[in-house]
């Protein structure tokens, strides 16, 4: 039920610079024009579907497994990124690391008032959360090797997973730039 938002987070992925990517949508079954409005761009949308599911972390799981690139990014349906935030990550890819994070812009609830810059701090993963999802690229070994998310969670589900890609021993980089934006 994202119709006031859906089109700028999905205009926000067509629009990026960086310009291989899979497009993927899952939707919980929404019940309002989110939809019609994901309709309206299903040419430029390499798979989506709409179903029922167990929440965040099901519709992220669902996500991972319909995808076949080697990094994953996931953007929730009020979020939207940056002309080049996408292709700062890629650009960032070393064989060194398999996680690869920037900076959050943060914007009023309404989206339209710039309210600060969440940084990613991955030096602070044990204590809080400081890696932003929406900012954030995953290898697909990842996954593979510690598994999906968590229905567990209802809300820390991307927490849960980078701590156990970082108790695994995943390299984080963090990457100076705002990739994403997301109201709060």
């Amino acid at each position: 039920n994202g119709q006031d938002t859906i089109e700028r987070t999905i205009k926000s992925v067509l629009n990026q610079t960086y310009p291989n990517i899979e497009y993927i949508i899952i939707d919980g079954e929404s019940t309002d024009s989110t939809l019609s409005i994901i309709d309206k761009y299903e040419n430029y949308i390499d798979y989506w579907r709409s179903e029922p599911d167990k929440g965040i972390s099901d519709a992220f799981n669902k996500g991972y497994i319909f995808s076949t690139g080697d990094y994953i990014s996931y953007l929730n349906s009020s979020d939207w990124y940056q002309p080049d935030g996408i292709k700062i990550l890629v650009n960032s890819i070393d064989e060194n690391n398999s996680i690869f994070c920037g900076h959050l812009r943060l914007y009023s609830s309404d989206g339209k008032k710039p309210e600060g810059v969440f940084r990613s701090r991955p030096e602070r993963l044990l204590q809080t959360m400081r890696i932003a999802h929406p900012a954030t690229l995953v290898s697909r070994k990842v996954f593979e090797e510690i598994g999906l998310f968590s229905l567990e969670y209802k809300y820390a589900m991307d927490y849960d997973f980078l701590i156990r890609a970082y108790l695994n021993g995943f390299k984080i980089k963090v990457v100076d730039g705002v990739i994403s934006n997301m109201p709060v």
